[in-house]
């Protein structure tokens, strides 16, 4: 799980994004700044690639889901999770 918070949206957003695509994986876009990501990279190694194109002034969490979960989310973001998340 990969969610973040920028100060400033310029042209971070899309370097973010593009980091996220291309993270040799699987993802979907849950909620604003929320994203879900299968790839074999590890929660340290995708920190270094965002630690790039973030400052001081945003955040960012990345961690990685264990198969105790509930929420509200459609039907195709239930699929993804359940197909990609935990198995």
């Amino acid at each position: 799980m990969i969610s973040y918070n920028l100060k400033s949206r310029n042209r971070k957003y899309f370097d973010i994004l593009r980091l996220i695509q291309n993270l040799n994986g699987s993802n979907i876009h849950l909620q604003e700044s929320l994203w879900l990501v299968k790839t074999n990279e590890t929660p340290e190694t995708m920190y270094e690639k965002f630690y790039q194109i973030l400052d001081n002034y945003d955040s960012l969490f990345i961690c990685e889901l264990m198969p105790n979960y509930q929420g509200l989310a459609s039907p195709a973001d239930w699929n993804f999770i359940e197909k990609y998340t935990f198995n």
